[in-house]
């Protein structure tokens, strides 16, 4: 089949064409003498403009898998992935291990001089050893993915990074027209109608009789585990519920987002699709982020609401730092940090005291930990050894994880658990997805957590829930 040069020329140079035929010609050859399936990367410098958060929404391409990811702590932090290249899901307790192994063996197979610019992403549910309830049955414990397309923006505009699987028997000139259709669709201006609408072959999942967290369920664990912390059991154990919102028209997931990225001008905003849900938030809390070797992490804990105006504001701020139960969370969370890390990090550094980070609607504790990550170590060895931090699961970790199993009586799927991307190097950036829900059509289902220690305050601690909460409650309702 001939390649339809108007087409191309509109969206690639013929510099660009030329390296894409002679990339994929490479991987074609390199599959022929292997007798294994090559991956054939090319990056390009693309001029057309679309809106990536209609993009996400419409799925022009009906494809199982996107990523929206906009990190606007970073000058250029977003990123839209649209399928997947080559995928591998987890459902059992060791999947950090064999997304490294899995990681490692795909590198191999990948053809380009751009393949330096590729971009895994991986998401990780929070307990992989807890088993999948039914607001999370259509997930696995872990996701690797290599994108098929990515678009990211960096200081020149915008970049779109192809990955083809190509096999001893494709057809080389098929397949770079069948990108050029693809990245047509995606630029093409249609009339708004969400997929999520249009799909009447979709599995339901919707569950009718899916119920929040009982408030007083929640308070009388919170003084339970308390009770349980004075008595020398754990020094913290962070406790999460879930509320369920129902409506009669499908959630509108190109609102939501917009309203988030308006108001939360810092941290994460994310929206991964699987299959027929989304889960989205915008989270405030990195994880561990590494860059040539150099890594950073976020230490996020101790929280308080936001004032009315800028004197309630910096009076609450003052009353958090000078918190003796909030300190004490934070200290338990740094020193749980610092800790897991030390072994494969050097020249770990972090101020004596912490500072305020302000939201939108909350305030937290701050600690930001750099240090250098020795050289046989990748972001995924961080990801280990960090995850999950006391910020979202306690001290000591197993057992305050098999506190979480006993009290909470739900699944967390993804919610504080990492999500992320790295490159072929083993450098990357994960967060921890908080301030989150799982959106299926008419149904949500949103998450929120409070560090408990040995003086928590059943009635406070729901409130400190309820503030966080609040973002995504907000934004899913803006019609």
């Amino acid at each position: 089949m001939a390649i339809d040069q108007g087409k191309i020329q509109r969206l690639w140079t013929e510099q660009d064409e030329e390296r894409l035929i002679s990339t994929v010609t490479r991987a074609k050859m390199q599959a022929m003498d292997s007798g294994v399936t090559a991956i054939a990367c090319v990056q390009i410098r693309f001029t057309r403009e679309f809106d990536w958060i209609d993009s996400f929404e419409q799925n022009q391409l009906n494809v199982d898998f996107q990523v929206l990811w906009h990190d606007a702590d970073q000058p250029f932090g977003h990123m839209l992935a649209v399928g997947t290249t080559v995928s591998q899901m987890w459902q059992d307790a060791t999947v950090l291990d064999d997304i490294r192994s899995y990681w490692s063996s795909v590198n191999k197979q990948l053809v380009g001089e751009d393949a330096t610019h590729v971009q895994f992403f991986c998401e990780l549910a929070f307990d992989p050893r807890a088993p999948r309830d039914d607001v999370w049955s259509m997930w696995p414990s872990g996701l690797f993915t290599l994108p098929h397309l990515l678009f990211r923006d960096d200081e020149h505009g915008t970049t779109l990074l192809m990955t083809v699987a190509v096999t001893h028997e494709i057809d080389v000139q098929s397949e770079v027209e069948l990108l050029s259709r693809e990245v047509q669709m995606l630029c093409e201006k249609k009339g708004f109608k969400s997929r999520v609408k249009e799909a009447e072959d979709r599995v339901k999942v919707v569950n009718p009789t899916l119920t929040s967290t009982d408030r007083l369920v929640f308070q009388r664990a919170v003084a339970d585990v308390s009770e349980k912390i004075t008595q020398g059991k754990f020094a913290k154990v962070v406790l999460a519920r879930r509320v369920v919102l129902q409506r009669k028209q499908s959630f509108s997931m190109g609102t939501a987002l917009r309203d988030l990225q308006m108001r939360y001008r810092s941290g994460v905003l994310f929206a991964v699709m699987w299959k027929n849900q989304i889960f989205m938030g915008a989270t405030p809390e990195r994880l561990v982020q590494s860059t040539n070797g150099h890594i950073q992490i976020d230490c996020l804990a101790g929280t308080t609401i936001r004032g009315q105006d800028e004197q309630a504001d910096r009076e609450l701020a003052r009353n958090l730092l000078e918190s003796s139960k909030d300190r004490n969370e934070h200290a338990h969370v740094l020193n749980g940090i610092v800790q897991d890390v030390q072994d494969i990090v050097r020249n770990l550094t972090f101020p004596e005291i912490p500072v305020i980070r302000q939201l939108a609607n909350v305030q937290h504790l701050y600690t930001p930990v750099s240090g250098d990550i020795s050289h046989e170590s990748t972001v995924l060895d961080l990801v280990l050894r960090l995850h999950p931090t006391p910020a979202v699961a306690g001290l000591p970790k197993r057992a305050a994880m098999q506190e979480i199993r006993s009290q909470e009586g739900m699944d967390r799927g993804f919610y504080a658990g990492p999500l992320g991307f790295m490159d072929v190097k083993g450098d990357g950036a994960f967060n921890v997805a908080l301030r989150c829900a799982l959106i299926d059509d008419q149904q949500a289902v949103l998450f929120a957590g409070a560090g408990i220690v040995s003086d928590s305050n059943p009635l406070a601690e729901f409130a400190e829930t309820k503030w966080k909460l609040l973002p995504m409650q907000t934004a899913l309702e803006q019609e």
